[in-house]
């Protein structure tokens, strides 16, 4: 019976953190392979895997809640700051190539007018250099 290499051994070893699953990178409907492949390779690099979904998801979690108007800092944790998310998602656009940005933010649209549409500007925020437009948005009641 022929023998393994040792590599080939320890290349089939599960590489996760103890008592973890393995985490898996981002997966979003409507991205073609090429974007798929761009964000994988940047979540990687320089972000974490899954970062542009689990961000996503984070950002668009309160417009899930019913009523007119939300108020996107109103959380029980800080885990859970819509805004925050948004941030990352803006993050990871900015470091990505055009055409895969494109699509991305193609994607990320109908997310952005929802949470305009049900949130009120707040004239008094302040005006931060580099601070989105998601952030000057009406945080408490």
């Amino acid at each position: 019976m022929p023998r393994r290499p040792p590599g080939a051994s320890r290349a089939r070893q599960r590489r996760t953190p103890r008592g973890g699953a393995p985490r898996r990178f981002s997966e979003l409907p409507g991205l073609g392979g090429a974007t798929r492949a761009a964000v994988h390779r940047l979540e990687a690099e320089r972000f974490w895997p899954g970062c542009l979904q689990d961000s996503l998801a984070r950002f668009a979690r309160p417009l899930r809640a019913p009523g007119r108007v939300l108020y996107p800092h109103v959380v029980n944790c800080p885990c859970d700051d819509a805004l925050d998310g948004r941030d990352t998602v803006e993050a990871l656009l900015r470091a990505l190539p055009p055409r895969p940005r494109r699509e991305v933010r193609a994607l990320l649209a109908r997310v952005d007018e929802e949470f305009a549409r049900r949130t009120l500007p707040d004239p008094g925020a302040p005006l931060e250099p580099g601070a989105g437009w998601w952030n000057r948005r009406l945080s408490e009641p």
